[in-house]
């Protein structure tokens, strides 16, 4: 992942590893799920995720050169109504 600034992220993290949830929780010193807390700060916890997703393409990736990309959440998809 090239870490421009007109470069996107999409966060989901339905994608997150057990491996990429642990790096962000050691990042950050808080779990994962502080992330869906209204109360808690999220600027360290989306460039940890946006580190661990960079890391897939780009080796090379730092926790500060992520800090430049911009952030997309990703739609969560629509349950079928069939689904019980």
């Amino acid at each position: 992942m090239n870490t421009e600034s007109n470069d996107v992220f999409t966060l989901d993290v339905n994608e997150l590893t057990i491996d990429d949830i642990e790096t962000i929780e050691e990042i950050t010193g808080k779990p994962i799920d502080a992330l869906s807390d209204p109360e808690m700060p999220k600027g360290k916890m989306m460039r940890a995720i946006a580190f661990v997703q960079a890391r897939r393409t780009d080796p090379d990736a730092t926790i500060e050169s992520v800090g430049k990309l911009k952030m997309q959440m990703a739609e969560a998809d629509p349950k079928d109504p069939d689904e019980s």
